[in-house]
């Protein structure tokens, strides 16, 4: 889930959840009105900007030539004196799943073992990892937090610890 960190005189960070399933995503910068979508296909999928050609808009010190371009994680986005960040950081969940009946077990990604029961989706990529304590039929798996981050670069710590703000020094 995208959002849009903005910081407020309350001296706080506050996001602005962006739904990219609504094409595009209007989100207010500066008195210009920009616009976020969704490109690219399954694990491919990346964040487009787009802003009329007459705004100068500048996204972590490049100009955004032209109107167009591409977002990732922790841009900083500048339209006159108005400083956002975007950012693709959240928190991961533990889920209880299982595959539809008659459906192909997915694999973890880590032990290569079939998926089911607790897991956790990863919030950017999708791909699906054990995290389970041990019960007394099943041996503990935690493939989630085994490492820093995901194969996609997510990082994995499910306390939250990883959400990611801006420097509030340079918001202002």
């Amino acid at each position: 889930m995208s959002k849009i960190l903005r910081w407020h005189p309350d001296n706080k960070w506050q996001a602005e959840v962006l739904n990219l399933s609504v094409d595009p995503c209007v989100v207010e910068v500066g008195g210009a009105r920009l616009r976020f979508v969704s490109v690219g296909q399954a694990l491919h999928r990346e964040t487009a900007i787009i802003s009329l050609p007459r705004v100068e808009v500048w996204v972590s010190g490049q100009s955004l030539l032209g109107g167009v371009g591409l977002v990732k994680d922790r841009d900083e986005i500048l339209v006159g004196t108005e400083r956002v960040y975007f950012s693709t950081h959240t928190r991961p969940t533990i889920i209880e799943w299982s595959p539809a009946a008659g459906a192909k077990t997915p694999k973890c990604p880590i032990c290569k073992a079939d998926i089911a029961g607790p897991i956790v989706c990863c919030p950017q990529c999708g791909r699906r990892y054990h995290q389970a304590d041990a019960t007394a039929t099943a041996q503990a798996r935690h493939c989630w937090t085994l490492g820093p981050q995901c194969m996609c670069g997510h990082p994995t710590a499910i306390d939250g610890a990883s959400d990611w703000l801006p420097d509030p020094v340079w918001s202002a």
